[in-house]
């Protein structure tokens, strides 16, 4: 049910997840600025990067959220 992700226990349960996009996106971001077009098929530097920034922008969305509920903001 929908209801049960607006619980209380999403302040806990948010946070982890919000921090590994975060990292994982970042990590992403930085493999792909050091590849070259070589080193991947067509287009991967690219999708890598894509991929990254969608990662890191969730996790910040995440973890915005996180802090909204922890504040009584949401």
């Amino acid at each position: 049910m929908l209801s049960d992700w607006f619980s209380p226990g999403i302040n806990s349960d948010l946070l982890t997840p919000s921090v590994v996009a975060i990292v994982l996106g970042y990590l992403m971001l930085n493999l792909a600025s050091l590849t070259t077009n070589d080193d991947f098929p067509i287009g991967g530097r690219i999708w890598i990067s894509r991929l990254g920034w969608t990662t890191f922008l969730i996790g910040w969305a995440g973890f915005l959220t996180w802090l909204a509920f922890r504040h009584g903001l949401l």
